[in-house]
């Protein structure tokens, strides 16, 4: 009788250690990679064989039916086939160039050297506002889905009074090709527009566009490809002395 507890403890502990590795492993998957695929990838690689919980089961059940795999591993329920998420973040942070000005310091070309002038030269300190915006998804087929993330905020620095309106959007269109081969197309635009006095309204637009195509595994990712990247400034004016 003894022996047929001692014996029941033990698998217990087994089996509630190997739990325990599995968690774990899930856990440091979702850590080490900001990729979903990837660490999705790391999940189903490291839990092959594995004691799973009925919570991690769920978790990448739910994981892969967002990342268009409708059946996921074959749970019940369905989830949206397009899902929106509007968010309001409060911003405070410090920022080494409010005014998106010059170093402080003489630009010198050839053998001449310029000096701006002082209210050009990039100011530092806190900023205080917030965003305002949404991100949402569509699943358009097996392993394909479309990304986006519209944002507006607006910052200002009580310092410096310099306010910072923002305008950004973003959209990622992923498609799973076959085995561990993807194709994704993306894009993004940020507007950042910076006040400094009613006159004076300095725009910069930043924006870019990549194309990513190549397998991963469970550590990186191989990318090939184009990748593609443009900018367009509108600075404030030179104003250089000698």
């Amino acid at each position: 009788m003894l022996n047929t507890v001692l014996r029941a403890g033990i698998l217990l502990c087994g089996v509630s250690a190997a739990i325990f590795a599995a968690t774990r492993s899930d856990a440091n998957c979702l850590v080490s990679s900001p990729n979903e695929r990837l660490s999705n990838f790391c999940m189903l690689e490291r839990s092959d064989k594995a004691v799973l919980s009925l919570r991690t089961v769920q978790v990448l059940d739910y994981r892969l039916k967002r990342e268009g795999f409708s059946t996921g591993l074959g749970l019940k329920g369905r989830i949206k086939q397009t899902t929106f998420q509007p968010y309001l973040s409060p911003i405070l942070k410090y920022s080494s160039n409010i005014n998106g000005g010059n170093p402080e310091k003489p630009l010198v070309l050839g053998g001449n050297s310029f000096t701006g002038q002082p209210h050009l030269i990039k100011k530092k300190g806190v900023v205080i506002g917030a965003g305002i915006g949404t991100s949402g998804r569509s699943l358009y087929g097996r392993g394909k889905y479309f990304n986006m993330n519209i944002d507006a905020s607006y910052a200002h620095s009580p310092a410096h009074h310099i306010g910072i309106a923002t305008l950004s959007a973003s959209a990622c269109a992923k498609n799973y090709l076959k085995d561990l081969w993807h194709l994704d197309v993306c894009g993004s635009q940020t507007h950042p527009q910076r006040y400094h006095r009613p006159e004076q309204r300095p725009l910069q637009r930043i924006g870019g566009a990549t194309v990513h195509l190549g397998p991963f595994h469970t550590s990186s990712r191989r990318s090939g490809g184009k990748a593609l990247f443009c900018q367009q400034l509108y600075p404030e004016p030179a104003d250089i002395r000698y």
